[in-house]
């Protein structure tokens, strides 16, 4: 799928900005940024806590593949849930053409890759063995992930906005100019999801006053127990999205403007939809507090005081 997006931003942002661009696929591309899902970052990081005390074992699947490091077989539980269905055996990139073209060869060696993402791990560790010693638990401190925000205080930039504040400006002032129609980039059809900036602070405090043993339980990050990796990141929205079209109309309503408002298709659109699973936040009975009409009329109002 990333590799998917990849390419579409890549369209997107020549179609609308007539911007050179092309793409390709970077094999295995490994650094302590790398995410905890990856078997490169998930060996380095079990062995940097098991290091510490904090961990007892790896849990890993197929053990044969290329792609899978052998050298942490001590401290590795072979476990058939992480077995995949159709795994591929093999992936090795070739860099022919960019040595060949470009010139390039790569500066860092596999050895001080593993290095620097076990250093970096490490230093991840030991701040968890720092809160466990003080009896906090290592995910007190918690990652939140949310979807598209609004409301008061937000940028109504008429080129550098995000698509509630742009249509809140651009519906406002045809409304004043007596304009009998609006044009939005794109088509009617992608569905986006958006949260007001109130219930997101709402879900942070919420999320900051569940004790560890909670937090830990809806997430499932014990490994051993859940049979997974689950990083501490909580995502936070509403759950639910709707399209363009009904968002600007939404707009529409909440601004008072009665014209018509069009669509040009001969824009990108962007991806087709943006939802965030948030089953674990709704779980906890966590939800939001206001609904969308109300959060514009708030957010509407905001802007009217601001731009006099």
């Amino acid at each position: 799928m990333a590799k998917l997006y990849g390419y579409w931003i890549k369209v997107n942002y020549y179609e609308a900005y007539g911007l050179y661009a092309c793409n390709g696929i970077l094999f295995n591309h490994e650094s302590p940024l790398r995410g905890g899902t990856f078997v490169t970052r998930k060996i380095t990081r079990a062995l940097a806590r098991i290091e510490l005390g904090l961990q007892d074992c790896l849990y890993l699947g197929t053990m044969d593949s290329l792609r899978d490091w052998g050298h942490a077989r001590v401290v590795v539980k072979v476990d058939p849930r992480y077995f995949r269905p159709t795994e591929v055996e093999t992936l090795l990139g070739g860099r022919s053409k960019a040595k060949q073209k470009m010139g390039w060869a790569p500066k860092i060696t596999f050895p001080e890759l593993i290095a620097e993402m076990v250093r970096e791990d490490l230093k991840g560790a030991e701040c968890d063995e720092l809160l466990k010693k003080h009896g906090y638990a290592a995910y007190d401190f918690h990652d939140v992930m949310a979807i598209n925000l609004y409301g008061p205080g937000d940028n109504y930039h008429p080129e550098k906005s995000h698509v509630i504040p742009a249509l809140i400006r651009k519906l406002h002032e045809a409304k004043i100019k007596g304009e009998s129609s609006v044009t939005v980039w794109g088509s009617d059809t992608p569905r986006r999801e958006f949260l007001f900036s109130d219930d997101m602070a709402s879900a942070c405090v919420f999320l900051m006053n569940l004790d560890a043993a909670r937090f830990d339980a809806l997430l499932g990050s014990d490994e051993s127990v859940a049979g997974k990796y689950e990083p501490p990141l909580m995502n936070t929205g509403c759950g639910e999205d709707l399209t363009i079209r009904d968002l600007a109309g939404t707009i529409g309503d909440v601004v008072g403007y009665l014209g018509e408002i069009r669509f040009d298709t001969s824009r990108p659109d962007g991806p087709p939809r943006k939802l965030l699973a948030v089953e674990h936040l709704h779980s906890a009975a966590w939800a939001r507090t206001v609904f969308l009409e109300n959060d514009l009329r708030i957010a509407y109002s905001e802007f009217v005081k601001s731009s006099h």
